[in-house]
């Protein structure tokens, strides 16, 4: 991808071990794609959250989340480079990475009816 470069590039070769990981929001309509979106901030929330823990636990880190970025009002790139890079967590399918099929292979739930929305999240770690 241009904003986050190639999968090998981005998470090498060197990551042991990977932490995927969902969050469910309640909407009205899943369909409504605004109200859906609101709902992302708060597994953002979490997936930070359990990022700095990992950090502080002594763990090297490379967080990819659901959708695309969301932090700033108007992205930088690609006139300049991304303004928090210890914040933005890229989208897990911009690595070329299946939420669907990930989370079929691992038994996890990826459709729970028209009023629950889930959002994923994928920390690669290794000892720092």
């Amino acid at each position: 991808s241009l904003f986050v470069g190639s999968v090998k590039m981005c998470i090498r070769d060197s990551y042991t071990d990977m932490l995927f990981f969902s969050s469910v929001a309640d909407v009205a309509d899943l369909m409504d794609m605004e109200e859906s979106l609101k709902t992302k901030a708060e597994h953002e929330k979490m997936t930070g959250i359990i990022e700095r823990k990992m950090k502080e636990s002594g763990l090297e880190v490379y967080t990819l989340s659901s959708d695309s970025c969301a932090l700033c009002g108007k992205c930088a790139f690609p006139k300049a480079q991304c303004r928090h890079p210890d914040q933005m967590h890229p989208c897990i399918e911009s690595h070329g990475i299946v939420v669907t099929n990930l989370a079929e292979k691992l038994n996890m739930d990826y459709y729970m009816g028209e009023h629950l929305l889930l959002w994923f999240s994928m920390i690669f770690f290794r000892q720092a």
